[in-house]
């Protein structure tokens, strides 16, 4: 992922966090913003309650991934993506499944 792709200061994670939607499920919170960039810019968050930093690094590096596998990158919005308890590192395929479906719902809710 591009760095213009990603937000990295405190304020732009507060500023997403308060003042954008928010949408839940088992595995993710994802707290989304619409911008008038021209580029989708992504946020991850993972909780020291994870585990070490090793565990964490893991954790953001498959978000990521599923990010830039299905995200439009061309529209316009920013999104926090926090891991939650049940995030599972050894079961990829759910965890890309469970972010598709709060991807399609903002989404859907977008053009509605």
């Amino acid at each position: 992922m591009n760095t213009k792709n990603r937000v990295k200061s405190n304020k732009d994670f507060q500023t997403i966090i308060h003042q954008g939607s928010t949408l839940k499920n088992k595995v993710f919170v994802c707290h989304f913003l619409l911008t008038k960039n021209q580029h989708v810019r992504v946020g991850i968050a993972v909780s020291k309650k994870r585990g070490n930093a090793v565990r964490r690094n893991l954790i953001k590096r498959q978000i990521r991934a599923i990010c830039m596998a299905n995200i439009d990158f061309a529209k316009s919005y920013d999104l926090i993506v926090v891991a939650r308890d049940s995030y599972d590192v050894n079961d990829y395929a759910s965890m890309q499944e469970a972010f598709i479906t709060l991807l399609t719902s903002f989404e859907r809710n977008l053009h509605a």
